[in-house]
């Protein structure tokens, strides 16, 4: 299928859309991923015992019959990231302290494509991406672990993944979440319950036992090669997936979660008891290039089917210095492309309006005329159809040079909305999200 470029094409792909999700049945299959880029550079040594150990004990929004684990892994700019051994292991658990999970028995193996590295069988290895700035997903075989009730006071199922990395060819570097310095600690005690602690020791602790390997005696990571959850749920669970750049990551945040995560925990509090799981897909410095091709590469995935997909209008990774006509043609047919691609994979697209940046850092001048010129026709297609939410709107302060500049208070570097500034974009994605889906109350047949 051809597309349009223009804002007609734009607006057409949207207005066929707009309104699938309404009539449709949202299954039972939650998707909780958790994050990000995927550029965090880790040393590996060979051998089958010179490899490390990763765990993320990570909750979701309902309890759970069967689950399937999501890795990535990525490459360096020069190229040189080796495909590890993974070795993982699952286990529900009632309790996320360190004594309890330290003592836990009972752990499944977890195989992708039929296979694990279990007995040292080297299978599977998992493939880098196939560039820089771009993340291969995988999805797990289905394992038939249940969630169990907690016993520690926390309202949302647990469950404990370790995987355990190394090679059996020739050592090299592996690339994982993260960027190397960042730091997720904040999320081992996230104050909505909805935990995703990661954690890291060297040597082999996914299986025999899982004995040796404690939140005491292993570190804190920055990254982890698990990045999400696929869990059959018992209920229905709307998926949301995020796509763009560092904005939809989640940087200026005091604990990194951005507009998305907060927005769907919202949106789960409602009284037909339908979850909203949010899949963290952005990227920091991304631009509609490689927006577009995370898309490409997310919807390639087997095992991944998101509900609905968030997409920004344009970014400021688009842009050197001002705003060319040339620049906003390119953002058109690249988003173009990208809302079919949702599309076409189920999907309700949401689209996001470009918000503005302080002249201190991206300084458009008088160009600023062309984002805005773009954002009121796409607040044009809300009457045809389309869900815009509005974010530059929100976050549009005063004008300094023809420019308009980020609100007072709503940004700590200038281009990155802060506690307060996603706080306002939560709100109003929440209104776009329920524009783009309705859930209602169940039935029970007596």
């Amino acid at each position: 299928m051809s597309f349009d470029p223009g804002a007609r094409g734009l607006a057409a792909q949207a207005r066929a859309t707009s309104a699938a999700l309404a009539i449709r049945n949202v299954g039972n299959v939650g998707i909780r991923i958790f994050g990000g880029r995927v550029a965090n550079v880790k040393a590996l040594a060979t051998g089958g015992g010179a490899g490390r150990t990763f765990e993320v004990v990570a909750t979701t929004a309902v309890p759970f019959d069967a689950i399937r684990v999501v890795t990535a892994f990525g490459q360096t700019g020069g190229g040189d990231a080796i495909s590890p051994t993974i070795w993982c292991s699952a286990k529900a658990v009632p309790d996320v302290t360190d004594a309890s999970i330290a003592t836990d028995t009972g752990w499944s193996t977890v195989n992708f494509g039929g296979a694990n590295g279990f007995g040292g069988t080297f299978n599977p290895a998992m493939p880098p991406a196939a560039s820089n700035s771009r993340r291969v997903l995988t999805v797990s075989d289905v394992m038939p672990i249940a969630s169990v009730a907690r016993t520690d006071g926390g309202a949302y199922p647990a469950i404990a993944i370790r995987v355990y990395l190394y090679t059996n060819g020739a050592a090299g570097n592996y690339v994982i979440q993260g960027d190397g310095a960042q730091s997720f600690a904040n999320w081992e005690n996230h104050p909505s319950g909805r935990i995703w602690r990661m954690r890291g020791k060297a040597g082999q602790f996914s299986n025999s036992g899982q004995s040796g390997m404690t939140q005491a005696n292993s570190t804190a990571e920055n990254g982890s090669p698990v990045v999400g959850i696929v869990y059959y749920a018992r209920g229905k669970v709307v998926n949301v997936a995020g796509f763009g750049d560092s904005i939809t990551e989640g940087q200026g945040t005091y604990i990194g979660e951005g507009f998305g995560f907060p927005t769907c925990q919202a949106l789960s509090r409602n009284a037909a008891g339908v979850a909203y799981e949010w899949s963290n897909l952005g990227w920091s410095g991304q631009s509609s290039t490689s927006i577009r091709q995370n898309v490409i590469d997310a919807i390639a995935t087997g095992g991944l089917k998101f509900d609905i997909g968030v997409l920004p209008g344009g970014s400021p990774n688009d842009i050197g210095t001002t705003i060319a006509a040339s620049d906003i043609a390119n953002i058109r047919y690249r988003y173009s492309h990208a809302l079919e691609l949702l599309r076409g994979a189920g999907m309700v697209p949401v689209l996001c309006t470009w918000m503005p940046s302080n002249a201190a850092i991206k300084n458009y001048g008088a160009t600023d005329s062309l984002r805005r010129a773009l954002n009121d026709d796409y607040r044009t297609w809300a009457r045809h159809g389309a869900v815009i939410a509005d974010f530059d709107a929100v976050l549009a302060g005063a004008t300094s040079g023809g420019q308009v500049q980020m609100l007072a208070g709503t940004t700590g570097d200038n281009i990155h909305p802060n506690d307060a500034g996603n706080a306002l974009l939560s709100a109003l994605l929440a209104k776009a999200l329920r524009g783009a889906s309705t859930v209602s109350a169940g039935m029970l047949a007596a």
